[in-house]
């Protein structure tokens, strides 16, 4: 984490222009990763971004929490976690007709061909430079 907080400071002028242009305050972030340290680092930073972060620690818990009605404009997924894994977590948005357009980024240490079969919005590797992970925020947020 201490890296993206150096990198956060060192790009204060791209922070301001993006929360203007998203209007991060109104925006949630589902994060969903077995790992607390990623999860709680992601979370972290989001928030210090002005986002609103809701987390889950498996698929299982991800799904109870849309289907109470959390709304997220996008889900941070991780694909190998215990109990419901993100490749079970994909198939049942996909086949859920209330969760269908849900924008998921996959963030994996290990990707795959199969995660490419996932419907998903982007594939990123673990680590994640800060930069690139706002990069796609902006685009999915922007719908491009």
């Amino acid at each position: 984490m201490s890296k993206w907080v150096r990198d956060i400071d060192e790009h204060r002028s791209m922070q301001t222009n993006l929360a203007a242009a998203l209007d991060t305050s109104e925006r949630t972030i589902l994060v969903v990763d077995d790992d607390t340290a990623i999860r709680d680092a992601l979370s972290d930073v989001l928030k210090m971004l002005g986002y609103q972060v809701v987390v889950a620690s498996d698929g299982k818990r991800a799904l109870e929490l849309l289907r109470s009605g959390i709304d997220p404009f996008v889900v941070l997924l991780d694909l190998a976690m215990p109990g419901m894994d993100g490749y079970q977590f994909c198939e049942e948005v996909l086949t859920d007709g209330r969760l269908s357009g849900l924008q998921v980024i996959v963030i994996t240490a290990a990707p795959s061909h199969r995660a490419k079969s996932l419907g998903v919005a982007e594939i990123l590797t673990k680590p994640v430079p800060l930069e690139r992970l706002l990069n796609v925020l902006e685009s999915v947020e922007r719908g491009v």
